[in-house]
């Protein structure tokens, strides 16, 4: 079951990705990557939608790796 923080997380995270991809196109998202999370995440793919959901799995990670006010 999702909750209303998670999804909204995900919605922003995917916002940003697909304004990143907009902007900057499928190189915007792959330097992202590799900048931010290392160039072994960077995956082998022809499909631009790949390259996006992997950025986005990455930042959802870390938004939930993030410390809460409640410990």
């Amino acid at each position: 079951m999702s909750h209303f923080s998670n999804d909204n997380a995900i919605d922003n995270i995917a916002n940003d990705v697909y304004d990143l991809y907009s902007d900057k196109g499928v190189w915007g998202v792959i330097n992202k990557i590799s900048d931010d999370y290392g160039a072994d995440k960077v995956i082998y793919s022809k499909d631009d939608d790949d390259h996006c959901d992997v950025l986005i799995n990455l930042m959802y990670n870390d938004w939930m790796d993030m410390p809460c006010p409640h410990g």
